[in-house]
């Protein structure tokens, strides 16, 4: 699950071994971090760092260790 706001899309997610990579739509020379949570209901989101400064008009954000168990992500514009 993907969890952006209205002006960042999921544009592509992809797995490459163990990682998760997520392509979204950016806004130039702003910083995205991608968070998690590993239950829907969970109260928090754990970040996944570092935060990506975006050259273009999208960015990569990648967990590079995926767990077997289902996880949900979100992009947080800073």
């Amino acid at each position: 699950k993907m969890d952006c706001p209205s002006e960042e899309r999921m544009i592509r997610l992809a797995l490459n071994g163990s990682s998760a990579i997520l392509t979204v739509s950016a806004s130039s020379g702003r910083a995205y971090t991608l968070e998690y949570r590993d239950a829907p209901a969970s109260s928090s989101w754990v970040p996944l760092p570092p935060a990506v400064v975006a050259t273009g008009a999208t960015v990569t954000l990648t967990n590079a260790s995926v767990p077997t168990a289902p996880r949900f992500y979100r992009v947080r514009a800073q």
